[in-house]
C-alpha cells in the first residue's frame, strides 16, 4: 500500500504524523526549497531580460537610429549637392542600415522584420509602381524609429520628443513620395521641412500620419493636407 493510500485509509494516522515536529520540518524545508528555486528562476529570468534590453538599445538602436537620421537629413538637405562633404554617399548610409538589421536579427521583433523583408524582397522582384520601392525603404525606418519609442516609453529610458519628431518627418517622406512618384520627384517638397514647426512634430500628429495607409489614395491625400496644414 502507497503511503498516500495508507494516509487516506487511515485518517487518525495521517493526522497523528501531520502533527509531528519532524513532518512539519520536512514540510517547511520543502516549500522553502520550492519558493527558492522558483524565485531564482524568476530573478534569472529578468536577469536575462535586462541583459538583452541593454543589449537591444547598445548593439541593435544605438547603431541604426543615428544612421537613420543622417540618411534622411543627407537625402532631404535643401541645399543638397552644395553643402554636403565630398565622399558622402547616401547609398552607403542606407547598406549601412540594412546590414546592422541582418547583423542583429536576435534584438529585431516582428514588426521591423516584416518591414526588412519587404525591403529586401524589393532587390529581386520588379517595382510596378516604379516607386513602392522607395516608400517601402522609408516605412522600414519609421518601423524602427516607431519601435525605438515604444521601447523607451514602456523603459523610461529618455526624454522622446526628438525622435517622435523624426517619426513625423519619415511619414510625411513617405506620403510626399506616393503623391510625387520617388525620392527625387518628392525632393523639392521634402527639402522644405526646415520650415515645419517643430512643435506641431508631436504624438497626436504622428498618430494621425500612422492612420492615412488605411484609406484609399484620395482620402489619405485630402487628409494628409489637412494634417500638413
Amino acid at each position: 500500500m502507497s503511503i498516500l493510500a495508507l494516509f487516506t485509509s487511515n485518517e487518525i494516522l495521517g493526522l497523528t504524523i501531520l502533527k509531528t515536529v519532524w513532518f512539519r520540518t520536512l514540510f517547511t524545508a520543502l516549500l522553502a526549497a520550492a519558493f527558492t528555486q522558483w524565485l531564482n528562476n524568476t530573478l534569472t529570468k529578468e536577469r536575462e531580460k535586462e541583459k538583452k534590453l541593454k543589449e537591444t538599445f547598445s548593439t541593435f538602436y544605438g547603431n541604426i537610429i543615428p544612421e537613420i537620421y543622417d540618411f534622411f537629413n543627407v537625402q532631404t538637405d535643401f541645399r543638397k549637392g552644395s553643402s554636403l562633404k565630398i565622399g558622402v554617399v547616401p547609398e552607403e548610409i542606407k547598406e549601412r542600415i540594412l546590414g546592422i538589421i541582418s547583423q542583429n536579427m536576435p534584438y529585431v521583433n516582428s514588426e521591423i522584420h516584416m518591414a526588412y523583408r519587404k525591403v529586401i524582397t524589393n532587390k529581386y522582384f520588379d517595382d510596378q509602381s516604379g516607386f513602392s520601392h522607395d516608400t517601402d525603404e522609408i516605412n522600414l525606418y519609421h518601423t524602427i524609429v516607431e519601435e525605438y519609442i515604444k521601447l523607451i516609453e514602456k523603459h523610461e529610458v529618455k526624454e522622446v520628443s526628438s525622435d517622435v519628431k523624426y517619426a513625423c518627418l519619415l511619414l510625411i517622406w513617405k506620403n510626399i513620395v506616393k503623391n510625387c512618384g520617388g525620392y527625387e520627384m518628392a525632393y523639392a517638397a521634402i527639402s522644405e521641412h526646415r520650415n515645419f514647426d517643430v512643435t506641431k512634430l508631436n504624438k497626436e500628429n504622428l498618430e494621425k500620419l500612422k492612420k492615412l495607409d488605411a484609406f484609399n489614395d484620395d482620402e489619405r491625400d485630402a487628409k494628409f493636407r489637412g494634417i500638413l496644414k
